[in-house]
């Protein structure tokens, strides 16, 4: 019952101009028999707290705590310790990210071969007709821009990226031989997906091989850049830092995509007892990405090259570069992973 303690609720005023109050005395089930006032104008809600609340409060306390269990099941699905069905299908945990990969490697798959026929069925021929260029740039953007752009999307999602492929489908003009470079870097990636292992762990087995997944997962990250990104460095006479810039990736996009990568694998060192025991100055060092290319230097023995010198405003300084950056970091990144899995042995 829930109800207005008013006049009109009860058919009848008993004292004129009175202010009145509603005295209730009723059981629920069983229960003891309750006493309860209203004041006139307030809510009759039946059963009241008095009886409702202990029920309310142990259903609720027994709700919470399945909840809680849930939440906790669904974290240790999540962090690869085991997977969840419903209906027989997965839906949390590595079987359902394995299930995911499977699913996505053969859409990526069926788009590289779609591709690859698009651009055999439409040359440009010698020499290039203005009609040729159009049927296939505007075919390529009307039927497969997107659909490539969602896949990558979709592949980096799953830690599956290169840099190349992005800037190969963003051109201002495709040609047949630029959409066959496009379908083949898909079907590099799904290969690259389809070697990627998505098995469940022991939570002891994910937290030791969880710092070297994470270094082979950067060496991948920074195999996707071009070998032509170098890193150049400034060292003034006066001052014993180096001052750096990342240039020869293709565009600014993508330098500072290299860039990024750079100050995650940075952090990475941090997180890396080898590196923090053997290399304490470098770990002390305040910027990520300084730190990663002085790593990157100690790690592959000093692969920095000098260029040049100068003046400027009274001060001399001196040029280098480390030439393929991605690749010795690359590399950087497969020996960090080799001195964890020692570490661990």
């Amino acid at each position: 019952m829930n109800v207005p303690v008013s006049n009109e609720t009860f058919f009848t005023d008993p004292y004129t101009g009175e202010k009145k109050h509603l005295l209730v005395k009723y059981s629920l089930g069983k229960g003891p028999i309750v006493e309860i006032v209203r004041n006139e104008n307030d809510q009759l809600v039946l059963p009241d707290d008095t009886l409702i609340s202990p029920l309310q409060q142990a259903e609720s306390a027994n709700y919470e705590k399945q909840l809680q269990e849930l939440r906790e099941e669904l974290a240790d699905a999540r962090r690869g310790q085991f997977s969840i069905l419903v209906n027989g299908r997965p839906v949390v945990g590595p079987a359902a990210v394995a299930q995911e990969a499977k699913n996505l490697a053969g859409r990526g798959s069926d788009l590289a071969q779609e591709l690859l026929q698009f651009a055999r069925e439409r040359p440009v021929g010698f020499p290039p007709t203005l009609a040729n260029i159009h049927r296939v740039h505007d075919g390529f953007m009307l039927r497969f821009h997107k659909r490539v752009e969602t896949t990558i999307y979709e592949l980096g999602e799953m830690g599956i990226f290169d840099y190349e492929l992005n800037a190969l489908i963003n051109r201002e003009a495709h040609t047949s031989d630029n959409i066959e470079q496009i379908a083949e870097k898909l079907l590099a990636l799904r290969t690259r997906l389809e070697l990627k292992e998505f098995e469940p762990r022991t939570p002891v087995q994910a937290s030791q091989s969880n710092i070297r997944d994470e270094w082979h997962k950067l060496e991948e990250a920074f195999n996707g850049f071009p070998r032509t990104a170098y890193a150049m460095w400034t060292q003034y006479d006066d001052d014993p830092r180096l001052f750096w810039l990342i240039e020869g990736c293709g565009d600014t996009l993508q330098n500072k995509s290299l860039l990024a990568v750079m100050e995650e694998a940075g952090n990475m060192l941090l997180r890396t007892p080898y590196f923090t025991d053997n290399f304490k100055d470098i770990a002390k060092e305040s910027d990520a990405t300084d730190r990663w290319l002085l790593g990157v230097m100690a790690l592959t023995k000093d692969p920095r090259k000098r260029t040049g010198n100068g003046t400027e405003h009274g001060r001399s300084y001196n040029l280098g570069d480390i030439r393929q950056i991605a690749a010795v970091s690359s590399l950087a990144c497969k020996q960090l992973a080799a001195k964890e899995s020692a570490r661990l042995q």
